[in-house]
């Protein structure tokens, strides 16, 4: 039975009712960075949410093998501790007790065991006795007397559990995301990936909220669905998904020299021919070189975005940007010819 199959047929375990929406909103938004990271290495993957786990990451889109089960606990205050890892807290309009966090965890160790890689709970706050530091901690590194402590509760709570063999899945990652700011954090490494990919940050929002809005589709529940095939197109959230979004967003934020070329005609195929030469350059290093420009883009949209408004006249407005610009420009590449420097120009004037 592959990974996905058997995600589906599992029976789910029972939900302990709604979840608030500003922790879906963080538990996303940590989901999208984590899909990010990802996805900037290359690396195939796959995605569920709100399936057996608040969040799932398949090794690979087409051929899984493994699944990393994440179970997002953010906190106001207070830090992490053993006895709070493994609190059993009275279930509602019952007698018994409910799972603890290290519990739910546990169910899903024990029903994936043929695939599960690792269960982790992603949180705001440390374990001190673990870590303090940023990142995903195993918690086999827990110290003798709070292993003891770990593996007591959980066998109390389950008698299945067996620290040797088990404790090796735990692992808590402390994230810096913080609970008030998500969004914007991650809005802001959006705009990093855009930018490698497009040579433009423009639109990071809306590539955000277009691509939340597609983890919250993929995670509604679906009766009509029954066949795999329609379980992996209505709730897997593939790489190549991903990429199909990138693609669409560069196709509409991203400067066009077809957008400009019709107004260069005045000036003659042999120049225009040169500035086109000089925009493909430009568009590589603003990619490849940002380093080092970084600070002679902004300075150059700064300069140029008074002499281009209201002015009905293009090509005089353009030649006045030259000469404004062309002392910042010489300053990062001093055998930057016209061409480039028009070249430029056009591709910020174009970006505002």
């Amino acid at each position: 039975m592959g990974v996905v199959e058997k995600i589906k047929r599992e029976a789910k375990r029972e939900e302990g009712g709604a979840v608030l929406t500003e922790r879906l909103d963080y538990q996303f938004a940590w989901g999208i960075q984590r899909m990010l990271a990802l996805h900037v290495t290359g690396q195939s993957y796959a995605f569920l949410f709100e399936s057996h786990d608040d969040i799932l990451e398949l090794d690979h889109e087409a051929t899984p093998r493994k699944i990393v089960f994440y179970q997002v606990k953010t906190r106001k205050s207070g830090n992490w501790t053993v006895g709070r890892f493994t609190e059993r807290k009275k279930v509602k309009d019952g007698d018994g007790l409910g799972a603890s966090v290290a519990g739910k965890m546990f169910d899903n160790i024990r029903r994936f065991s043929t695939c599960i890689d690792r269960a982790v709970m992603v949180t705001n706050m440390p374990m001190p006795k673990l870590s303090s530091d940023v990142g995903e901690h195993c918690l086999t590194t827990l110290d003798k007397e709070s292993w003891k402590e770990l593996g007591a509760a959980m066998s109390a709570e389950d008698a299945a559990f067996v620290a040797a063999t088990h404790l090796p899945y735990y692992h808590l990652n402390y994230t810096p995301l913080h609970f008030d700011n998500a969004h914007h954090t991650v809005v802001g490494q959006v705009a990093d990936v855009l930018f490698k990919r497009t040579g433009s940050e423009r639109g990071a929002k809306t590539f955000f909220d277009a691509l939340s809005g597609e983890c919250r589709r993929k995670a509604k529940p679906q009766p009509a669905v029954r066949t795999l095939t329609e379980f992996d197109a209505a709730h897997v959230l593939k790489r190549s998904d991903v990429e199909s979004f990138l693609a669409v967003h560069g196709e509409y934020t991203s400067p066009s020299w077809a957008n400009v070329a019709p107004f260069l005609q005045p000036l003659g195929f042999v120049r225009v021919t040169a500035i086109m030469k000089a925009w493909d350059r430009y568009e590589i290093d603003r990619r490849t070189r940002w380093e080092t420009l970084r600070h002679v883009a902004p300075k150059i949209a700064a300069a140029i975005e008074p002499i281009f408004d209201g002015r009905q006249d293009f090509i005089l407005a353009l030649q006045e940007a030259v000469v404004e610009v062309q002392d910042v420009v010489h300053a990062w590449s001093p055998s930057a010819d016209e061409a480039t420097i028009t070249a430029m120009i056009l591709y910020e004037y174009q970006r505002q």
